[in-house]
């Protein structure tokens, strides 16, 4: 079994309109957490060869994606901007996944900080909101850090509810 959680930042909340600025993955086990940044068709083309390795390595069954909100933003959005480079991630579909919002009938407005303050989690103090600003200023060290923290915060998320969420499931969903 192997467990990545998978977190993007973006310049907005519409794939029509804004771009993935920043991909992160982290392998939990490894806990080395890779980030891409740069050109977006640059990005994508990374994280295209990564899962294509991953599918080569490893038994779909075997490959759980692990996020906040990630059937309904960063899936969708990964789909719609590699349409714009012709780079395919239909693949994201057959992988199994664990949204730690929806998944717990979250509030759509209920952030991963707030979960993490709950349960004792050390956040990022800026949320995601911030990412554009920090985009427009230039700034690329606090978009690479912010994804970082969360990349590492989703995974303690997720090493905290596993049991509940094995129980509420099935093991047999992992």
């Amino acid at each position: 079994m192997i467990e990545v959680v998978l977190d993007i930042e973006t310049t907005g909340v519409n794939p029509c309109y804004s771009k993935i600025v920043s991909v992160g993955i982290l392998e939990i086990g490894k806990d080395t957490a890779r980030v891409w940044m740069g050109d977006e068709k640059e990005i994508l083309l990374i994280l295209g060869n990564y899962f294509d390795s991953l599918l080569r390595d490893h038994n779909l069954s075997d490959i759980i994606l692990i996020g906040w909100r990630i059937e309904d933003f960063d899936i969708p959005f990964l789909q719609i901007r590699g349409l714009l480079y012709g780079i395919d991630f239909t693949c994201l579909d057959r992988l199994k996944t664990v949204d730690l919002n929806t998944d717990f009938c979250l509030p759509v407005d209920m952030h991963s900080r707030d979960v993490a303050f709950m349960l004792g989690i050390e956040t990022a103090s800026e949320s995601g909101a911030s990412i554009p600003l920090y985009y427009a200023m230039g700034k690329k060290d606090l978009i690479k850090e912010h994804n970082m923290k969360d990349l590492y915060m989703i995974r303690d998320i997720w090493l905290h509810v596993k049991n509940v969420w094995k129980y509420r499931y099935g093991e047999d969903r992992l």
